[in-house]
């Protein structure tokens, strides 16, 4: 990694690492590291990474849904959970393609769920390491900023972005950065949702659609292998129900004690209509052609 890193304040790779930073003998700027994680982000502030830099209880005890995810059989993972699916075999299908040894980008890494996927690789993981409380960020390699990512030009084969751009106010910025630092032909694997709830607040900026996605593109460069909607319609809908839950259990908390058993009653009816809903969303969507309400994006562009 050594060999590729470049200060982003002015670009040049002339950097000494102490125990404790990292500092840029160009423009004597100094890059901390905290808990084994260099922070490689200009104007960085102490109190947002102490904190955010994390392998604490709260960190781990979120975890429980990777490991609830990674028991459940295929065929109910693919059917019941079938966003989460749809993302995670496009990556898993879109990491074989990429020859052992490559030097792939995970950008937004967050606490590295696709690593397994890229063991043939060399895998780099970068995060700004702001977006949630309960994740472990010390997983990463480092910290960067999307729109000043301190690499080399032209040094990557490969990026994955997965459920990131929504998180950034500047996408045509990190565009430009994702077509500098990859290799000629390089690739850049995306995934991006176009519907759902506001998540990661305050930072949740936009949802895209598919000539959103062409535009940055090739605004920046990149040639279009395919933007390929993750479902349509009926999955659609589906998913976007399923947050009624959130909805009737705050209802049920704040209510009076009269009207809990009516919102009580609901929540059960929900809970067990939800998985019989969810299957037959899969066997819907295949009458939606068109599908022009989707959950998201996934992407293959290359330079």
């Amino acid at each position: 990694m050594e060999k590729i890193i470049i200060c982003p304040q002015c670009q040049n790779a002339r950097l000494q690492k102490f125990a404790d930073k990292i500092i840029c003998l160009a423009c004597a700027y100094n890059y901390p590291i905290i808990k084994g994680v260099p922070v490689l982000v200009i104007n960085y502030k102490d109190e947002i990474y102490d904190g955010q830099i994390n392998s604490s209880e709260e960190a781990e005890q979120w975890n429980w849904r990777e490991k609830i995810l990674d028991k459940i059989p295929k065929i109910l993972f693919k059917y019941i959970f079938f966003a989460t699916y749809a993302i995670r075999d496009f990556i898993n299908q879109a990491a074989k393609d990429f020859a052992p040894g490559a030097l792939i980008l995970d950008a937004g890494a967050g606490e590295c769920i696709y690593k397994k996927y890229f063991s043939h690789t060399n895998y780099l993981a970068a995060d700004l390491g702001v977006g949630s409380n309960f994740w472990n960020y010390t997983k990463v390699d480092f910290l960067a900023d999307l729109e000043k990512i301190p690499l080399r030009n032209d040094c990557l084969d490969g990026i994955i972005c997965s459920e990131v751009l929504e998180h950034t106010s500047s996408p045509d910025k990190i565009f430009l950065e994702f077509y500098r630092i990859l290799k000629p032909n390089g690739r850049l694997i995306l995934t991006v949702p176009a519907g759902g709830g506001i998540h990661q607040a305050p930072h949740h900026f936009y949802s895209y659609t598919k000539y959103g996605l062409e535009y940055l593109a090739r605004m920046a460069g990149f040639k279009i292998k395919f933007i390929k909607p993750e479902g349509g319609f009926f999955k659609y809908i589906a998913q976007q129900k399923s947050f009624l839950r959130e909805i009737l259990i705050s209802k049920f908390k704040n209510a009076p004690l009269y009207l809990k058993p009516f919102y009580l009653c609901w929540l059960s009816i929900h809970l067990i209509y939800t998985p019989f809903s969810l299957l037959f969303a899969n066997a819907l969507d295949k009458i939606d052609h068109k599908q022009n309400f989707t959950l998201g994006y996934l992407c293959n562009f290359y330079k």
